[in-house]
């Protein structure tokens, strides 16, 4: 009931509120935190400070992990122009990548390996999922096509060949 009274008495502040958005949130981060900083400017204390922290760190994790999906998707690239297939199982893509000792995938999250869900959540907003293939003969696994991974590769990986272009 008190957060019902304060959102009742202070409506009209809040809705002309302009917030000072931290310089380091762009776009469409600096927009969702819009309303968020409002309230928190308006709560006063130690709110505005804090929510701006906050906000400025999950704008850092953000572009973390972005940088993380591109680089996921320039290593199973990787992977699969090395094995020369155009089908993968998860669980060798997982071997594959906790080898790769310069890279983050050894000790993804809390020292320990990635894993085949970590990978399918990286790679979701790139419209990848894994599904059911037959990598040898007629036993089926949970893995990826290379043709899935085509239009992420072009828009998002520099080509092996650097002649090639991007469209």
């Amino acid at each position: 009931r008190q957060a019902a009274r304060w959102a009742e008495d202070n409506l009209e502040a809040l809705r002309v509120a302009d917030p000072n958005v931290p310089f380091d949130l762009h776009d469409r981060a600096a927009d969702n935190w819009r309303a968020m900083l409002a309230i928190a400017d308006r709560a006063g204390g130690h709110w505005p400070d804090t929510a701006r922290r906050v906000a400025r760190a999950a704008a850092a994790n953000s572009v973390q992990e972005d940088s993380a999906r591109v680089m996921l998707l320039e290593d199973i690239r990787d992977i699969f122009e090395r094995r020369g297939i155009d089908r993968i199982p998860s669980v060798e893509i997982v071997g594959d990548l906790v080898e790769m000792e310069h890279r983050p995938w050894p000790e993804w999250k809390e020292v320990k390996p990635i894993t085949a869900r970590q990978i399918a959540s990286l790679l979701k907003p790139f419209g990848i999922s894994p599904g059911s293939i037959r990598p040898t003969g007629d036993k089926t696994a949970r893995g990826y096509y290379l043709s899935a991974f085509e239009d992420a590769f072009r828009s998002y990986v520099p080509p092996l060949d650097p002649t090639q272009q991007h469209n």
